[in-house]
């Protein structure tokens, strides 16, 4: 590739980059392009972009206490959430995800691929979008009557 080709691909990555960092406000993790043999400078992208792809989370509980996406990750806020309401309440719903692999396990064996985090001896699939954990966390507010509300 000649040198030219090259530094015209730079000058319109890094345009793309400024237009998306300027829309989304996203700050910076590392990811690489590469093209050939060459790597373009590292760019970074902090979790607001995976927050992108997905809703933004916030789950208020009667005693004031509020867990969001703005401070948490949304896997973190989704396991907060669910040990606040009881793992054995929610794993009593028989909740599945859209594969049907239950959400909460008694085997880590069962759901390892999916990024379980363990509460109580039992194990949580986290390993899905905001807009699936925000729809499971309506779901056992709905079911269990619980006193909290989402957005």
């Amino acid at each position: 590739m000649s040198s030219n080709v090259e530094d015209e691909i730079q000058a319109k990555w890094e345009q793309i980059v400024d237009l998306f960092q300027k829309n989304y406000d996203i700050e910076t993790k590392r990811v690489r392009l590469k093209l050939g043999k060459d790597k373009l400078p590292r760019l970074s992208i902090s979790d607001k972009l995976q927050r992108l792809q997905g809703a933004e989370i916030v789950v208020v509980f009667e005693d004031k206490t509020i867990l969001s996406t703005s401070e948490l990750s949304a896997s973190d806020v989704f396991v907060r959430f669910i040990e606040k309401v009881g793992v054995n309440e929610v794993q009593g719903l028989g909740i599945t995800d859209r594969k049907r692999r239950p959400l909460i396990s008694d085997s880590i064996i069962e759901i390892e691929h999916m990024g379980p985090k363990e509460i109580d001896g039992k194990y949580v699939i986290t390993k899905t979008g905001n807009k699936e954990k925000l729809d499971v966390i309506r779901e056992i507010i709905d079911r269990l009557n619980y006193p909290a509300e989402v957005t």
